[in-house]
C-alpha cells in the first residue's frame, strides 16, 4: 500500500514536472503563469486524494477469509475479523485430512451477501434476485 502510494505520487510529481518543463518549449495561447498554477492545482489535487486513498486503506480493519472449494457448492467462504478463528479451523480441517478419525465442530453463522446464482448443473436457476 505504502509503495503504490509512493509510485503514484513519484509519477504524479514527474509528469506535473515535464508539463511544467514543456512549457518553457512552446508558446502558449494563454498567460503561463495560469497554465502553471494549473498544473500545480491538478498535481496537488492527484496527491491529496491519493493520501486520503492512503489512509483509508491503513485505516481499514483487516478481514480474515478461509475459503473452501469442494465438489457440491464451488465455493465456500468465511470472512471474519478475528483471525484466531480462521487460523483455528485451519488447523482443524488440516488435522482431519491428516487422520480421517478425526472429528470437530464449530459454529458458524451463515449470512448471504448479494445475488445467488446458480449457473451450472442439472437445477440451474441463473440469478435468483432476493
Amino acid at each position: 500500500m505504502l509503495w503504490s502510494f509512493a509510485k503514484t505520487t513519484l509519477f504524479c510529481g514527474v509528469v506535473g514536472l515535464a508539463a511544467t518543463i514543456a512549457l518553457d518549449y512552446v508558446d502558449p495561447p494563454v498567460d503561463e503563469y495560469r497554465i502553471r498554477r494549473a498544473i500545480t492545482a491538478a498535481v496537488t489535487t492527484l496527491v491529496l486524494f491519493n493520501a486520503i486513498r492512503l489512509v483509508a486503506g491503513l485505516v481499514r480493519r483487516t478481514r480474515y477469509a478461509l475459503v473452501i472449494e469442494t465438489a457440491g457448492n464451488p465455493r465456500t467462504a468465511l470472512v471474519t475479523r478475528d483471525r484466531h478463528i480462521v487460523e483455528q479451523l485451519v488447523h482443524q480441517i488440516m488435522a482431519a485430512i491428516d487422520n480421517p478419525d478425526a472429528e470437530f465442530s464449530i459454529q458458524v453463522t451463515n449470512y448471504h451477501f448479494g445475488d445467488n446464482i446458480l449457473q451450472f448443473g442439472p437445477h440451474s436457476t441463473g440469478k435468483a434476485m432476493r
